[in-house]
């Protein structure tokens, strides 16, 4: 320690206490307000990271590497969250009316925000396809609580059918008849006119509720479905074999997951289910 040290230590010994305590509490503010900047700092450094740590890699080799993980994660999770919304949209019909609207949305932002990570990390030839994926869950989405209305009332009117040998065309039991005539109703009500649905609309009412197979308010979704008839409707009712939405759903992710497999070797992770 010099000279002028030791003159600079004895001038602050003989400062008053309070002096020092003002002195000390000042730094203290200055250290929390310096930590609450340095949180905001290191949210905004967070999204640089990826890019620092791809200019600190050495060689090409090693960057692309580097990239093909990066792409192989954030389609993995991409992936996911877009079957677990395909996986949700097909179970909606039986989740309670009240829930599928919450549901419907967490599993959408879900691969919203997925989808985030690709646009960052995919290159320019792999990005379309990303982007149809999404787009097809956005238009699955739109058609999805209508779809699930509909498939509620066709299961329950199929429950509701006769059980025993006697077919739904020759059953005489009046509510297992009804059931029969709503679920014809409504598998066919678009192939109708305007002016034949009108004419049909009391029977259909009058079918649904006298069949016991629905609750007042399936009953009264159902209705106003049909009263809207929404495009599409073959396509919302599917058939025994065939979900239209669903299937075009599976062949626009299986056209993106190709292309992601060839970037990304070796990611067998990308094709799981």
């Amino acid at each position: 320690m010099t000279m002028a040290d030791l003159g600079a230590l004895a001038a602050l010994l003989s400062l008053p206490v309070t002096v020092l305590a003002a002195w000390w509490a000042r730094r203290g503010d200055e250290r929390a307000t310096d930590a609450v900047l340095s949180t905001g700092h290191g949210q905004a450094a967070a999204s640089l990271t990826a890019v620092r740590l791809q200019g600190e890699l050495q060689g090409e080799g090693e960057r692309e590497r580097w990239h093909r993980a990066q792409l192989h994660d954030a389609a993995t999770v991409f992936l996911r969250a877009v079957d677990a919304f395909v996986r949700t949209v097909r179970a909606l019909p039986g989740v309670a009316h009240d829930r599928r609207q919450a549901l419907l949305d967490e599993h959408a932002r879900a691969v919203d925000d997925a989808f985030a990570a690709v646009e960052l990390t995919a290159p320019a030839r792999l990005l379309p396809l990303a982007e149809q994926v999404r787009a097809r869950c956005r238009a699955l989405e739109r058609r999805a609580l209508d779809r699930a209305v509909l498939r509620c009332a066709l299961a329950a009117l199929e429950e509701g059918w006769c059980q025993g040998d006697d077919s739904p065309e020759t059953c005489t039991d009046e509510r297992h008849g009804s059931a029969w005539v709503a679920w014809d109703l409504l598998s066919t009500w678009a192939d109708r006119t305007d002016e034949e649905r009108r004419a049909d609309r009391d029977l259909l009412d009058f079918c649904l509720r006298d069949s016991g197979a629905l609750s007042d308010e399936q009953a009264d979704l159902a209705l106003a479905l049909a009263d809207r008839c929404p495009t599409g409707w073959d396509r919302l009712v599917g058939g025994l074999v065939r979900d239209p939405l669903l299937d075009d759903a599976a062949a626009v992710r299986a056209a993106f997951v190709g292309p992601v497999r060839s970037e990304t070797l070796p990611a067998t992770e990308v094709n799981s289910r």
